[in-house]
């Protein structure tokens, strides 16, 4: 028979003619761009790889290079990123035909297929209304935020590293601080030593000079320990379990200024957490006007063969399908479309006025560390370190005893480790500029 042959060639007929149909409705109304590409494109393009621990000496740019390629939490907004890129890639998908085929008018009394009716169909949705356009803009709207997603933790990489990075520099120098503290407090329990031997001082100052000693070796352990911890909270910020480089080589101090308040402020608009309101507000409007679209009903076109057996007649057959919006008219969908969509828009002025606080709270916090590391270095320090000069002349001309000389050195070593705690309260104020401003240090020492 060549009822098959002819079934065949009319379902490969009415595919050109569905595929023709569907591809006029709708051509053009998006372009094939997809959202702008920013960095995290390369990261899409190849999977995270282990990255290699660092030995020796590790500079700042290394240990970015190394978070930002391997970071766990930037890893996890890469596979978000293809989530939200293989979704705009389904969201221009149209719906599938529908191939049927029925066999009417055969069994009972009737012997055979002698007087049946075979009906071969195929139907294609065609969606009107804009509903495709619309949704492959929200899901390009989607995908863009994703993106931002990526460049906020890229940022916040960077400034996790910058402090963890300025905590290291601040216990190197601490351990060497400790260490100087050490060799100080040997060196006036010997020239005590030497004054009591002499008959020259009580052997209650030896014992104190002593328990100074016990003191600054205890502090030079911790210090040693606060560098380990430091090391290790750097290295697991690429996803290091343990900390293989020997030393952090760089320069704690800043003393660059930061820009005007005003100028900084101006730069939270570009700032990626803005920037994925911007891309969430305008994917919502493009779901909001979907939702409204849904209640323009689309049209199911069919088209088919049907084969008379009783007659020996072959036909055509075709029929418009069209849902009647009378029970659901899709009201309930737009409202929460819209409740969606302001409720983005509220919280995209609420993440604003949370960035111009934040970039407040690290001016300010920039303003009172700089002012505390320049009292520091204007007066606190050359006055600890006169005092202690004074002690130790005294000391030797026997105007005084040892505990003014032991408190002297305890004031200079703890004005010296405050000012290095200074130093890192400016470090980290500026990652936090760097962070919501984007604006590093030199930048700002340039633009001065």
């Amino acid at each position: 028979r060549e009822l098959p042959v002819r079934i065949l060639c009319v379902f490969c007929a009415a595919a050109g003619i569905m595929g023709c149909a569907g591809g006029a409705v709708g051509a053009g109304a998006v372009g094939d761009e997809g959202p702008s590409r920013r960095s995290y494109e390369a990261a899409l393009s190849s999977p995270p790889v282990a990255m290699e621990e660092p030995a020796g000496v590790l500079s700042a740019s290394e240990a970015v290079a190394l978070a930002l390629g391997a970071n766990p939490d930037l890893t996890s907004s890469v596979w978000e990123a293809r989530a939200a890129e293989g979704r705009a890639d389904q969201a221009g998908a149209r719906p599938n035909p529908v191939a049927e085929i029925e066999l009417e008018e055969f069994g009972a009394d009737r012997p055979g297929l002698s007087r049946a009716e075979l009906t071969a169909l195929l139907s294609q949705e065609i969606e009107l209304g804009g509903k495709r356009a619309l949704r492959m803009e929200a899901a390009a709207g989607e995908q863009a935020a994703a993106g931002w997603d990526y460049e906020t933790q890229r940022r916040e990489v960077r400034r996790r590293v910058a402090c963890a990075f300025a905590r290291v520099l601040a216990a190197q120098e601490c351990l060497e601080l400790a260490d100087e503290g050490v060799t100080i407090a040997e060196g006036t329990r010997d020239a005590i030593a030497r004054a009591v031997q002499a008959g020259a001082a009580a052997a209650l100052e030896e014992a104190s000079a002593r328990m100074a000693l016990a003191s600054a070796r205890s502090e030079l352990f911790a210090a040693q320990e606060e560098v380990g911890l430091a090391r290790a909270a750097l290295a697991a910020l690429w996803g290091g379990t343990e900390a293989k480089f020997t030393r952090a080589e760089g320069v704690l101090k800043i003393d660059a200024a930061p820009e005007p308040f005003e100028t900084l402020r101006a730069r939270l608009d570009r700032h990626p957490e803005m920037r994925r309101a911007e891309a969430e507000v305008g994917a919502l409007e493009s779901l909001r006007e979907l939702e409204r679209a849904q209640r323009i009903p689309n049209v199911t076109l069919s088209a088919g063969y049907r084969r008379l057996e009783a007659e020996n007649v072959d036909t055509f057959v075709a029929g418009i399908g069209v849902p009647l919006p009378v029970f659901d008219r899709n009201r309930g969908r737009i409202r929460e479309a819209e409740a969606r969509l302001a409720g983005a828009e509220a919280q995209r002025a609420a993440r604003a006025q949370a960035l111009v606080r934040a970039l407040a709270r690290a001016v300010a916090a920039l303003r009172v560390a700089g002012e505390k590391r320049d009292a520091y270095e204007r007066d606190i320090l050359p006055a600890a370190e006169a005092a202690l000069e004074a002690a130790r002349e005294a000391y030797a001309q026997r105007m005084q005893g040892c505990r003014d000389l032991l408190t002297a050195e305890d004031k200079l070593l703890r004005a010296r480790r405050e000012h290095v705690a200074a130093l890192l309260q400016v470090a980290e104020a500026w990652a936090d500029i760097e962070y919501l401003a984007g604006t590093p240090p030199a930048a700002s020492a340039k633009g001065e």
